[in-house]
C-alpha cells in the first residue's frame, strides 16, 4: 500500500534530497499532487544546486532509454504535464532533478 506523499515544497534541500534517495514516485499518494504544488510560485524559486533545467530533464529521460508514458504513469502526471516541464513551459518541480538522475532505477 503507498504511502501518503509530504509536502514537498516545504522540505527544505537536504531534506527533499534525502526523501528522493529513498522513495520512488510510483510508491507514494497523492505524489503528483505534491509535484504540481511545488512546481507553483507561491513558494519562490528554489535556490538548490541541484536543480536541473528542462533541457537536462528531457536529455536524462532519453539517455534512460525512456518515452514520456512511462514516465508520465511513474510520476503519476499526464504525458502533457511531462511534456510541459520537459520543454520549459510550465516551471519543473525542483524533485523533478533528484527523481530524473534515478530513471533507470525503477525498471519501467
Amino acid at each position: 500500500m503507498a504511502r501518503p506523499c509530504p509536502d514537498l515544497a516545504a522540505l527544505r534541500t537536504p531534506k527533499l534530497e534525502e526523501f528522493w534517495k529513498q522513495n520512488r514516485p510510483s510508491e507514494l499518494k497523492y505524489c503528483s499532487d505534491r509535484l504540481l504544488a511545488e512546481s507553483l510560485p507561491l513558494y519562490g524559486e528554489r535556490k538548490a544546486a541541484f536543480v536541473l533545467q528542462p533541457s537536462q530533464l528531457l536529455a536524462l529521460r532519453e539517455e534512460a532509454g525512456l518515452d514520456r508514458e512511462k514516465v508520465a504513469a511513474e510520476l503519476g502526471v499526464t504525458v502533457e504535464l511531462l511534456t510541459s516541464w520537459e520543454e520549459d513551459r510550465i516551471r519543473p518541480p525542483a524533485s523533478l532533478s533528484l527523481i530524473y538522475p534515478r530513471l533507470r532505477e525503477f525498471n519501467l
